[in-house]
């Protein structure tokens, strides 16, 4: 996962992936649960 899609998927302008969710789980310790989550995107300016 690249620094701008990390930033991407925490701005909501891109769905995480599920590696992403796996990388994040990993590094971040956040629940896997709360990633996984559905929410809206925003679209890119």
């Amino acid at each position: 996962m690249t620094l701008i899609e990390a930033y991407e998927g925490e701005t909501r302008k891109r769905p995480l992936t599920l590696p992403m969710v796996r990388e994040l789980r990993k590094l971040l310790d956040i629940p896997t649960e709360v990633l996984a989550r559905a929410y809206p995107t925003r679209s890119a300016s």
